[in-house]
């Protein structure tokens, strides 16, 4: 009793995992990706941080604003992160589209603010 118990619970696990990662595995095109930040000011980005093709991190610095870049990625498991720090006073806005289909926008606001956004692939 106890090892078919064992052995359910295994392939229930197994059939989850592949329930939940599936769509996700069979896709491994390269996906376009537009990263953008924006400020209601004239400010510039101390610093951004996104991904490159392979998951390659990038931090320009210092950057003005508004900013905005086109990156292709073909991971087998893709990161879509951006974050930003404004050097000034106001809003600071990011957004990430992939495949022309908005997937995550935020705003903050403040002196030295930071603002992130993240999208699933």
């Amino acid at each position: 009793m106890f090892r078919a118990t064992q052995y359910l619970i295994a392939a229930a696990a197994i059939t989850l995992s592949a329930l939940v990662a599936g769509p996700a595995l069979a896709d491994t095109g390269s996906h376009e990706v537009v990263y953008e930040i924006w400020a209601e000011s004239a400010a510039q980005a101390t610093t951004i941080n996104y991904y490159e093709d392979g998951n390659k991190p990038e931090s320009p610095a210092n950057v003005p604003l508004p900013w905005k870049v086109t990156v292709h990625n073909s991971a087998s498991d893709p990161i879509y992160a951006l974050s930003a720090e404004n050097s000034d006073l106001g809003a600071l806005s990011c957004r990430i589209t992939i495949d022309g289909v908005v997937r995550d926008e935020q705003t903050t606001r403040g002196m030295h603010s930071s603002v992130g956004c993240t999208a699933a692939s």
